[in-house]
């Protein structure tokens, strides 16, 4: 199921793999049972499960067991490993700069959290030859 690539890595299992695992399996605990050792690893294992779930579910099939092993990972909130750990006031990174297109502007993706920024509130960029200052603008 997990083949390797063209550059060595393993490939990820599928929710395809997965739903042929479980159905030869035959299903139910035994089917979980058979599924379990191939998520160990999963980036993202809710969505790959509700996909296995809904596969299942159109074509008439139980998929019970599988739902709550959905359910537990969804309770446990396991996160998954990819991307980097966000960044922490003070801390120094390295960035790749991007360009979309040969005309595009180069750009960089920086991240903010660490301002402690939500989703529509405002940020000054202040730009200089040595670099660029973010600031978080006041409320009101």
């Amino acid at each position: 199921m997990a083949n390797s690539n063209s550059n060595g890595r393993k490939a990820p299992v599928t929710h395809k793999d997965l739903t042929m695992a479980y159905l030869m399996a035959g299903g139910g605990q035994k089917g979980v049972d058979a599924i379990s050792p191939l998520l160990a690893n999963h980036t993202n294992v809710v969505d790959v499960l509700d996909k296995v779930i809904l596969s299942l579910t159109i074509n008439g099939q139980s998929a019970t067991e599988l739902q709550d092993l959905s359910d537990e990972f969804a309770a446990a909130n396991t996160p998954g490993v990819k991307g980097r750990k966000p960044v922490t006031s003070g801390q120094t990174r390295n960035y790749s700069v991007q360009q979309i297109g040969d005309d595009g502007d180069v750009f960089i993706r920086l991240p903010l959290s660490s301002l402690g920024l939500s989703k529509g509130e405002r940020v000054s960029a202040t730009f200089s030859a040595n670099g660029v200052q973010v600031n978080r603008m006041s409320k009101g």
